[in-house]
């Protein structure tokens, strides 16, 4: 029996009359006792976080807060982690331009909620170049603020996107990144103040060949056509979010805007900043473009699935066992019931 089964409907089906199994397995002819297989489609919420596995999560990585200066509306940090959860985010990263004043009061927000918030900012880099420094979960404002005071970037620059980093150049900025234990990420690359829109000739090739960044941020549906080959044959981890765009206003910015464009990553619960950054070293596998609540397609193909195996009687009576959608054997050892239970799954 089966049928498509809704994200978080439980679903149940039971084999009432007993079955009485002869087959040989493991080399010898063996007499199962009567017994009864329940395959059971449970909420995700009743599965621990370590059998569920990996799942694909919306997450935003370019939002701002009120901290910068060009974003628009007013919006206490409850409603702004309200707005991020019903859009569908699972993570975000507050990426404000040259601050980190709001990252403590919209993780205090979120404290207790489904949504994870990464500290982070955006920095302006002469001649223009943004890039986004995205660091561990449990930061804060304190962290940004370090970063950017060894940037020398003072009080003043606070939410000032014009305010441009003029001592260091765009690999030193990157560099100085790493060293405060924050992710560097060239914030939408092929648009406005992106790094592949900004630089040209050797100060670009530079950088790319450097290839110290942990990512890029793309605005269209792939890079850049050069990148890929020389001398940008560097194929970096790609991404898409928001950078959550006033509904009016599309330069400035506003809380409707998060999760207006954001990518699925492929992460285990509690979300972490290491989940992100093992992503980025695996991004075929474990980022795509996203729209949250949709479903997953492979190939675009449907298929029923077993999630979770109880059994009630015989030489496996009792063993409820929840599988994980990221393994596909059965390891014990001799005699431990492998076949048998791979004989009760072909029965059922």
């Amino acid at each position: 029996m089966s049928r498509a089964i809704a994200a978080g409907e439980s679903y149940q089906t039971r084999l009432d009359s007993p079955l009485t199994i002869r087959r040989w397995l493991m080399g010898r002819q063996m007499e199962v006792e009567p017994l009864q297989f329940v395959s059971s489609f449970d909420k995700e919420q009743e599965m621990p976080a370590m059998q569920r596995g990996l799942r694909f999560c919306a997450v935003d990585l370019h939002v701002h807060t009120p901290a910068s200066k060009c974003f628009r509306g007013t919006v206490t940090p409850e409603d702004y982690v309200a707005q991020a959860i019903q859009s569908g985010m699972r993570a975000i990263a507050i990426t404000d331009h040259n601050t980190g004043d709001w990252v403590d009061r919209i993780k205090e927000a979120a404290a207790g909620t489904s949504l994870t918030v990464f500290p982070g900012v955006e920095i302006s880099v002469q001649p223009g170049v943004h890039v986004l420094a995205i660091f561990p979960e449990n930061r804060g404002s304190a962290h940004v603020t370090d970063l950017l005071a060894k940037l020398d970037l003072g009080v003043d620059s606070r939410g000032e996107q014009d305010t441009l980093v003029t001592r260091h150049s765009i690999e030193m900025v990157v560099n100085q990144i790493r060293l405060a234990g924050a992710l560097p990420v060239l914030a939408h690359i092929d648009d406005y103040n992106g790094a592949w829109q900004v630089l040209s000739g050797q100060t670009r090739e530079k950088l790319w060949q450097k290839a110290e960044f942990a990512a890029v941020e793309i605005v269209n549906q792939s890079l850049p056509d050069e990148i890929g080959r020389d001398p940008y044959s560097h194929v970096p981890a790609y991404y898409w979010s928001s950078d959550n765009p006033h509904p009016d206003q599309n330069t400035k910015h506003s809380h409707l805007g998060i999760g207006s464009r954001c990518s699925l990553f492929k992460l285990e619960e509690p979300i972490t900043w290491e989940g992100l950054r093992l992503c980025f070293h695996d991004p075929g596998v474990r980022i795509r473009p996203g729209t949250p609540y949709a479903p997953i397609q492979v190939q675009g193909s449907t298929h029923p699935v077993l999630e979770r195996i109880m059994i009630q009687g015989g030489f496996l009576d009792g063993l409820d066992l929840i599988l994980n959608p990221n393994l596909n054997c059965v390891i014990g050892g001799r005699g431990t019931g492998k076949s048998t239970l791979l004989e009760l799954i072909r029965y059922a």
